[in-house]
């Protein structure tokens, strides 16, 4: 579930027409793209950071767990080797392959914790997500509301709501009434620095994020137990 597509479809639920309040007039009626302001809003951008760096310390504990799942899987094929090897005596061998048997075992279940802790942790965090969304949402959508009706307005467009062919509700407006960066910056009043400050964060992890290389799949290499 995505940041914008939940914006999308829970603050038109939670706008709505709820700014209607008579036949609109000349004057009485805006429009506002709710995705700009939910992504400029500074708490929207500090949840973004607290997210970031949640994943990047679960990612880091995976591959702690990644790389122990590796060691093993090496010294099991190191193992199956010696237990297969006609250079060793039958002893060495035998006993290769008793170590193996107890590699193999330890092994399973490394690679049974890897995956609980990386389903777990994945739940984790679309859970806290989620809930602060939600939060977000119920927030930005009071403060339009009330932003709104005390500047008179009688009727408020969402001009980046989609229709269910994924068009544009509104394909013409006119732009000179889109009150978007007057309400974004009503919205940060007094959290410039804050915004600055978790935007400059923001950017930095993600360029981390981005630029780190994918993570093998050690855990599908292990060896069959003899």
């Amino acid at each position: 579930m995505s940041w914008q597509h939940v914006m999308r479809s829970a603050l038109v639920a939670a706008l709505g027409l709820g700014l209607w309040v008579g036949s609109a007039h000349a004057g009485d009626t805006a429009y506002v793209n709710m995705e700009t302001l939910f992504e400029g809003y500074y708490k929207t951008v500090r949840a973004n950071t607290g997210f970031e760096q949640k994943k990047k310390d679960f990612e880091a504990r995976l591959a702690i767990l990644r790389e122990e799942l590796t060691t093993m899987v090496s010294e099991a094929r190191k193992l199956e080797e010696e237990a297969g090897s006609e250079l060793l005596s039958q002893e060495a061998r035998d006993d290769a392959r008793a170590k193996l048997r107890l590699r193999v075992e330890r092994l399973r279940a490394k690679e049974e914790e890897f995956g609980q802790f990386r389903r777990s942790g994945m739940a984790d965090l679309n859970r806290a997500r989620q809930v602060t969304e939600e939060e977000l949402i119920k927030d930005l959508g009071e403060f339009v509301r009330t932003y709104c009706v005390g500047k008179g307005y009688r009727l408020v467009y969402d001009i980046n709501g989609r229709s269910l062919n994924r068009m544009p509700v509104l394909l013409v407006y006119p732009k000179d009434e889109e009150i978007t960066q007057e309400i974004l910056a009503e919205l940060n009043k007094g959290h410039e620095e804050e915004l600055q400050q978790a935007t400059a964060e923001l950017e930095a992890l993600r360029k981390a994020a981005a630029e780190k290389p994918a993570a093998p799949a050690a855990e599908a290499a292990a060896p069959a137990a003899p």
